[in-house]
């Protein structure tokens, strides 16, 4: 993947980071489109205006004829980073994977995609995560749930540093939840990075996949 990417960067109280990426795939889709032009085949329209039929046209980066419903322009910042997930906001409460895990068990996880019904190697394959989109509830559920189950690429990106999680709860507010060990790993010598007294936050990029 060739990424351009620009970054203003001001660790403070608040950190931002901005990038905008682009892609071979994006490019070997040869077709054009927009709203007024969709394409044809099935094929999704992404926000840098080509057709395709992987993740990245039709879910990540999708503009139009998307697989899910995507949100209104208008609305909540988190509709927003949900509708152009450039960033992430990784939140890690947890120490370790055991208080994950009984903090996932202890509250409703998404569907069929609860510990209960993943096989035993699966934990040890993947790091577990809570993933949240919006802070409207219902609208957010919609939306969330048809990501259970799969499983984000998370990408440090100062460090390069890269983490695969698998989707297996949902959390209240928009953002990513992981246990303390998975955290560090991906956060490495990172200066991007803010720590207060009770929360800890990285800024990632990010994208979907289905766990294998």
């Amino acid at each position: 993947m060739v990424a351009i990417l620009a970054s203003i960067c001001t660790v403070t109280s608040i950190f931002l980071c901005f990038l905008v990426a682009s892609s071979d795939a994006e490019e070997a889709a040869g077709s054009n489109c927009d709203t007024n032009h969709p394409c044809d085949q099935g094929r999704c329209c992404s926000r840098f205006f080509y057709c395709g039929s992987d993740d990245d046209h039709c879910v990540t980066y999708c503009s139009s004829q998307c697989r899910y419903a995507p949100p209104p322009p208008q609305g909540s910042t988190a509709a927003v980073v949900w509708r152009r997930p450039d960033h992430l906001l990784i939140n890690a409460t947890h120490k370790n994977g055991d208080d994950l895990i009984n903090s996932i068990n202890s509250s409703s996880p998404c569907g069929a995609t609860s510990l209960a019904n993943v096989p035993l190697a699966m934990p040890n394959k993947y790091a577990l995560a809570a993933f949240g989109a919006k802070n409207s509830r219902p609208q957010r559920t919609s939306n969330v749930d048809s990501y259970c189950g799969k499983c984000m690429k998370l990408r440090n990106c100062g460090s390069g540093v890269e983490v695969m999680v698998r989707i297996v709860d949902e959390r209240s507010t928009e953002g990513l939840e992981l246990d303390r060990q998975t955290f560090d790993k991906l956060r490495g010598k990172s200066l991007a990075y803010v720590e207060s007294d009770d929360d800890r936050h990285l800024v990632l990029e990010y994208s979907f996949y289905n766990c294998s």
